[in-house]
């Protein structure tokens, strides 16, 4: 609202609010604009994309933990809030096994130099950042390899 019945004062006082309407769209417009193809990333960005890939991976890690088990029931049965118990050995055996075999297929992809294996955590990373990087470039690799390597 305006705040006034005056048609005249109405439009001095719309002008301003247009013209951040205006910036809102225009910005809106610019972040769904199409990226360049890149074919080079500087070694800090590769960095910086990696530890937010790791940081990522903690953070659901411990939603799991404490909150999110509830699309787990087969976990959620091993686990016990009171007392702050936590998960019970069956439980634990369980995330370990899962764990260890995540880490030796993650683990044999990187001895490898096998990109693929994160080929969807890459492609979730440029897509959260909005780069645009071609997979046949050096930079697409070394990303690669260092998210591997978290």
């Amino acid at each position: 609202s305006l705040d006034t019945k005056d048609h005249k004062e109405a439009n001095l006082r719309a002008k301003p609010v247009l013209m951040e309407f205006d910036r809102i769209l225009a910005k809106a417009e610019a972040a769904t604009a199409p990226k360049p193809l890149q074919n080079d990333l500087p070694d800090a960005t590769i960095e910086r994309l990696a530890n937010h890939h790791y940081a990522a991976l903690l953070a659901q890690d411990e939603e799991l933990r404490t909150e999110g088990l509830s699309g787990f029931p087969d976990l959620a049965a091993t686990y016990s809030e009171k007392n702050g118990a936590g998960f019970n050995d069956s439980g634990m055996q369980r995330i370990g096994a899962t764990i260890a075999e995540t880490l030796a297929a993650t683990e044999d992809a990187l001895a490898r130099g096998n990109i693929s294996h994160v080929e969807g955590e890459v492609a979730e990373l440029l897509d959260l950042f909005r780069i645009n990087l071609s997979a046949t470039c050096t930079a697409y690799r070394k990303l690669s390899m260092a998210v591997l390597r978290q």
